[in-house]
């Protein structure tokens, strides 16, 4: 496909990571596919963010992953000298004991939200989460204010709960957590959303039959003016050995959220035909 034939919002992507020094993504004609497959569902408007992990549709190299609607939301990659890009993903490890574990963490543009949908794709290893006593290492975290939600922020959260890395939940001010889901031993699709009234977290278990798990939202709104991948926060990121866990052990393949609840057989469905392609999603 020729530059001339992407969507025009394809073409912006490619055209700020060029001016960065990237070259254009090897597999550029797959995020394409999945820009138009958003807009043809008539949610890409409401996709406030996006990042793209694997290393044919972003840098693939580097300390910076790119966000593909605006270079503010750039994330940067915590010691980048222990992370790896490749084909499904950036590889990030919890080292605790050499306070080398990898996060990604970065801006946002300050906004409030009465709703809500995050989407992790990831792959969590069986190492577990090193060093983890209690808490919840975060998959995908936005917060403002303080890192700590209690300290004036309403953080909402795609969080591995327990230390084996093998179940998942979402979490809305650390007060209003749902319960675990049992995710699939290798690759995973979780869905965080907040409405109103709920906290709603899905995905699918190892029988591949889609899950969900809710808690009742008694905090009201989404603030936030920053993300997290991996790591945890407590007034400060945490990247060393502490009660609350440095985060885990696995694969980062895609993020991004919106201000609306998108339904999570769709968005898989989409993700599965283009950006998926190539990875044993089940």
């Amino acid at each position: 496909m020729k530059f001339y034939q992407l969507d025009n919002d394809t073409k912006k992507y490619i055209k700020r990571l060029n001016y960065n020094g990237i070259k254009t993504p090897v597999d550029i004609i797959s995020v394409d596919q999945f820009i138009r497959g958003l807009k043809d569902l008539g949610i890409y408007g409401n996709m406030i963010e996006a990042w793209f992990f694997r290393k044919n549709h972003n840098a693939g190299s580097g300390n910076i992953v790119y966000a593909f609607r605006d270079s503010f939301n750039n994330g940067t990659i915590n010691n980048i000298s222990t992370a790896v890009w490749n084909d499904r993903g950036l590889i990030c490890t919890a080292n605790a004991t050499n306070s080398l574990s990898n996060y990604i963490n970065g801006n946002l543009r300050t906004n409030i939200l009465p709703t809500t949908s995050m989407f992790s794709v990831f792959m969590s290893t069986t190492a577990g989460m090193e060093n983890f006593t209690s808490g919840y290492p975060y998959v995908f975290s936005l917060s403002t204010n303080q890192y700590n939600s209690g300290s004036g922020g309403s953080s909402l959260s795609n969080t591995s709960i327990g230390s084996n890395g093998t179940s998942f939940g979402t979490s809305f001010g650390n007060n209003n957590n749902t319960s675990n889901i049992q995710g699939n031993t290798l690759f995973k699709i979780v869905k965080g959303s907040l409405t109103p009234s709920s906290v709603l977290a899905e995905s699918r278990d190892s029988s591949l039959t889609l899950t969900s798990s809710s808690a009742t939202n008694t905090i009201g709104l989404l603030r936030y003016d920053r993300f997290l991948f991996c790591g945890r926060w407590n007034n400060t990121i945490e990247s060393s050995n502490g009660s609350f866990g440095v985060g885990f052990h696995g694969t980062q393949i895609f993020h991004c959220f919106f201000d609306i609840d998108v339904n999570f057989v769709s968005f898989e469905s989409l993700f599965k035909s283009t950006i998926g392609k190539g990875i044993a999603l089940p």
